[in-house]
């Protein structure tokens, strides 16, 4: 990464647009304006989060990039029906990671509808964190599914919002990015 300055502009804005419910469960995505976009939706429970969230716009072209593909992470429970919602990861390009999980109604992955504006941003623009807060937990016969977010964040990171989700009970092994405070300039 170049010394030239920050690679991307973002603002923090509230998420209103409904992606999926369950229970008590709300996921939403931001009202874009042009030439902006989010890493991750974000996710509410009995008003455990806030809908606000990290929109961003690049000014080196190559921070952002499109997410490649969806990949379940659960719940799995296999023999049984298939549970009535699902959470999916998003796969990126080498070099990329995808900002937060995404959350659905029933066991397909997310639409190109549903993830319009999303993107994947360039690994050496993030750190990470397990998650520390569980937003929520859907039980299922033999499998269960939590959504974490993060709380307490080191002055060197921007938390964007975003959830990651975990098919265990506990956030051990989750790893949810956070934008780097040197790399970005607040979009006003």
């Amino acid at each position: 990464m170049s010394n030239s300055g920050p690679v991307l502009e973002y603002k923090m804005v509230k998420f209103d647009v409904p992606l999926a419910s369950y229970l008590d469960l709300k996921t939403f995505k931001p009202a874009l304006p042009t030439g902006w976009y989010y890493l991750g939706p974000v996710a509410t429970s009995d008003h455990k989060s806030e809908q606000q969230g990290m929109i961003v716009r690049a000014v080196d072209e190559k921070a952002l990039v499109d997410v490649v593909d969806w990949k379940k992470v659960g719940p799995n429970n296999e023999p049984e029906p298939p549970p009535p919602f699902s959470a999916w990861r998003g796969v990126a390009p080498d070099g990329y990671v995808v900002g937060g999980d995404f959350f659905v109604e029933g066991n397909d992955p997310p639409s190109a509808e549903q993830t319009a504006g999303i993107k994947a941003i360039r690994s050496d623009l993030v750190g990470s964190l397990q998650g520390q807060r569980l937003i929520w937990e859907g039980k299922q016969p033999f499998s269960g599914l939590t959504l974490w977010d993060v709380v307490a964040v080191p002055l060197i990171y921007i938390p964007t919002g975003a959830f990651v989700s975990n098919n265990d009970t506990s956030a051990e092994g989750t790893s949810l990015p956070l934008l780097l405070f040197h790399v970005a300039r607040h979009g006003g």
